[in-house]
């Protein structure tokens, strides 16, 4: 159904463009931790989806970044979450993905034993779970399993752009269906469950105000 409509693509540049001006903060040196660049990213991508319909579609996006980091590294291994909410011709999903970024640079290295003790985490919570690679160069996605599984260079593995990963959760390839919500409460109930300080939903829907 869905592979018959203009909006995988679109989709997926939306999200490019969002994780592009997250790359230029870390590159002029605006944004410096990863914290600071997911933040950047996040409040990038709800920007980019508070328009008006488009392609006849409506976007929509809600952002959740104002709680504190707690025991989320050392409980689940998570840095943030990411909700997608589809209602298209008859097409009703809600699933998300959560996952940990790590900053890789020139003058910086990975833990690579804590990055995977992460990854495990994230794992026991769902197997849609990530990490997202910032570089000043690019932002690149790796499975957690993966990670697991490899020899513990993150240059080893295959990868994901960030256009291609988001056209890729749309298409329905990547997603937990225990990981969604509804609502803004939902979202601030699924941050407290995988404890991570950042969130967000993204919803597209053939109607205006989809709940």
């Amino acid at each position: 159904m869905l592979a018959k409509l203009p909006i995988a693509k679109e989709f997926g540049r939306r999200f490019a463009h969002a994780a592009h001006r997250a790359r230029l903060a870390l590159r002029e040196g605006r944004a410096e931790q990863e914290p600071a660049v997911t933040d950047r990213m996040i409040a990038s991508i709800e920007a980019e989806f508070d328009t008006p319909e488009r392609d006849r579609f409506y976007w929509s996006a809600k952002t959740l970044t104002d709680r504190g980091r707690g025991s989320q590294e050392s409980k689940h291994g998570a840095d943030f979450l990411g909700v997608l909410r589809i209602n298209i011709d008859g097409f009703r999903i809600a699933k998300g993905f959560l996952a940990q970024a790590k900053l890789s640079s020139r003058n910086s290295s990975v833990d690579q034993r804590a990055l995977a003790d992460q990854c495990r985490k994230m794992l026991r919570l769902s197997p849609a779970s990530f990490v997202f690679v910032y570089s000043d160069d690019d932002f690149r996605v790796i499975p957690a399993i993966s990670v697991l599984a490899g020899s513990g260079n993150l240059q080893d593995h295959y990868t994901r752009g960030i256009q291609r990963f988001f056209e890729e959760h749309i298409e329905c390839f990547i997603g937990d269906s225990s990981i969604s919500t509804a609502t803004p409460l939902g979202l601030e109930q699924l941050a407290k469950k995988a404890d991570v300080r950042t969130a967000f939903y993204v919803t597209v829907a053939d109607e205006p105000n989809f709940e």
